[in-house]
């Protein structure tokens, strides 16, 4: 689900390169892991609202991070 939403981020924003993303929204879209959301590390926004997430430890490679939402989730990690 997250590999859905980022795809449909970058082709709405005609992204070409990792480094341009530098806001996400994917609340409400299923998203239960964030593998792989490290290599987006000029992201300074995230809303992640409403999604299955447990672990949220790959957020730990987005150094730029200003704005973050994890509201109605089941984090533990």
């Amino acid at each position: 689900a997250l590999n859905d939403c980022v795809t449909q981020t970058l082709f709405d924003e005609k992204i070409t390169r990792a480094e341009d993303l530098t806001r996400l929204n994917c609340s409400n879209a299923g998203v239960k892991s964030l593998e792989g959301l490290g290599k987006f590390f000029a992201l300074t926004e995230i809303n992640l609202s409403e999604n299955a997430l447990v672990n949220i430890d790959e957020l730990g490679k987005l150094g730029r991070l200003e704005i973050l939402l994890l509201n109605k989730n089941a984090i533990q990690s």
